[in-house]
């Protein structure tokens, strides 16, 4: 399978929302090229955190927040460490590279995610619905920074750097220089490898809950790697304000975002 581009997101075509709420994922372009360059400083301070010690990354814990530090490498499946903040927020320690952080959120917010969300929503009849889906929503859309450390470890159950998922939002960006990514389409696994100039776009569950089933949100998933690898996430959620619900059956499906989000980590928990 070749995953689909879209390489003008402003002049998306009908055929290639069809392929993409049929798919759950393409390759987007980014057209500043300075986007790439700010990857490469935050990808920079990445690897100087991750690298250090237990201990001298302890203090960033998240502690059940949101925000913070995660190690999920202490099961058999995972070997993912995680860095969580708000979008345009970044919490130490990378505060120094705040303007990278901004400039990352802001273009694919603005640039992809909510100009692709509004043709979605537009396509299955239902564009009065967008601005309340997408407006205040700061608190549940997230930066993540992602580290898989290479291959080291040979007691895994699985080959999972991070084990088949789908994303929990509306809508997702990931930058990445290296490959490992896979997608999940007719039974089998497929590489999504980084191409030069592109991010690769993900459909996340809670707008397939919206949007009736009538989209395929994508499962994937990471490969432990042969060597260290960094990749940057933007995550754009719902209204926090609103309950869930599926626009095109016109139903109630969680009475809160909370509740929808606790289902969701359930599920990623495999409970």
């Amino acid at each position: 399978m070749e995953l689909p581009t879209i390489n003008a997101v402003d002049r998306v075509t009908r055929e290639e929302i069809n392929t993409l709420v049929n798919l759950g994922c393409c390759y987007v372009r980014i057209l500043e090229t300075e986007i790439f360059e700010h990857f490469q400083i935050i990808k920079r301070e990445a690897l100087t955190f991750f690298r250090q010690g237990e201990i001298q990354k302890q203090q960033w814990f998240a502690h059940g927040k949101f925000e913070g530090y995660i190690d999920r490498s202490f099961d058999d499946i995972h070997s993912v460490q995680q860095f969580l903040f708000r979008l345009n927020n970044p919490s130490d320690p990378f505060k120094e590279c705040r303007n990278s952080v901004f400039k990352i959120s802001t273009y694919c917010e603005e640039r992809i995610i909510l100009v692709l969300l509004k043709e979605i929503f537009s396509h299955f009849g239902i564009e009065q619905y967008f601005e309340e889906v997408v407006s205040d929503s700061d608190l549940s859309s997230s930066f993540s920074i992602a580290y898989y450390p290479a291959k080291v470890n040979t007691k895994k159950k699985s080959n999972s750097g991070m084990k088949a998922h789908k994303d929990y939002d509306l809508m997702t960006v990931i930058l990445m220089d290296k490959p490992g990514l896979e997608v999940f389409w007719n039974e089998q696994w497929y590489d999504v490898n980084p191409q030069p100039g592109y991010g690769v776009l993900f459909l996340s569950e809670t707008l397939e809950k919206m949007l009736g089933g009538r989209i395929n949100s994508s499962i994937h998933r990471v490969r432990i790697p042969d060597e260290e690898r960094i990749s940057i996430g933007v995550f754009k959620g719902p209204n926090t304000n609103i309950p869930i619900q599926d626009y095109i059956h016109d139903q109630i499906l969680f009475d809160s975002h909370e509740q929808c989000l606790e289902h969701y980590r359930q599920l990623f928990r495999g409970e």
